[in-house]
């Protein structure tokens, strides 16, 4: 589709009320927030693995609202302390938090490209090989899976 294709779809879209940059930005959004939340998982398997493992209890209230593993950012930081991550991984990780968090508890449309986002996005270490601000993304979140994956299961051993 050529530019002015595009220009002429978002024109019929406004007629039934649809602002096409808003919905590319919602889905920016949406993208981040399962992203995150697919990660958040991943985080919870790993760890329950890792513990039981070195032979640690766990029990669903760690996990639950005012349990000590229950936000993100403490999962991200118990990771660490079982040695599932190493430095790289666990600021991205944080910063990955950081970037949900601004999709999250937005007060404005935000979208890949909004400043907040690219600042956070350009410490990431996936950023200067990335082809987007999305890319460095997604890539910083599938290197923490990948570490994460690969420690829990070695922590069998």
């Amino acid at each position: 589709m050529s530019g002015s294709d595009n220009a002429k779809m978002a024109k019929a879209l406004e007629k039934f009320g649809v602002n096409l940059v808003d919905v590319v930005r919602d889905t920016h959004a949406d993208t981040m927030i399962r992203v995150s939340s697919l990660l958040e998982e991943i985080f919870e398997l790993s760890i329950r693995m890792a513990m039981l493992n070195a032979g640690q209890k766990v029990n669903e209230r760690m996990f639950k609202r005012d349990g000590e593993l229950a936000t993100l950012e403490k999962k991200i930081n118990k990771a660490k302390d079982l040695n599932l991550l190493d430095d790289t991984a666990f600021t991205d990780a944080h910063l990955v938090r950081r970037i949900r968090n601004k999709f999250a508890h937005r007060r404005e449309r935000l979208h890949f490209d909004s400043s907040k986002v690219v600042a956070l996005a350009r410490q990431l270490s996936t950023y200067e090989k990335a082809e987007s601000n999305q890319d460095a993304i997604l890539k910083a979140v599938s290197t923490i899976v990948d570490q994460l994956k690969a420690n829990a299961v070695g922590s069998r051993d």
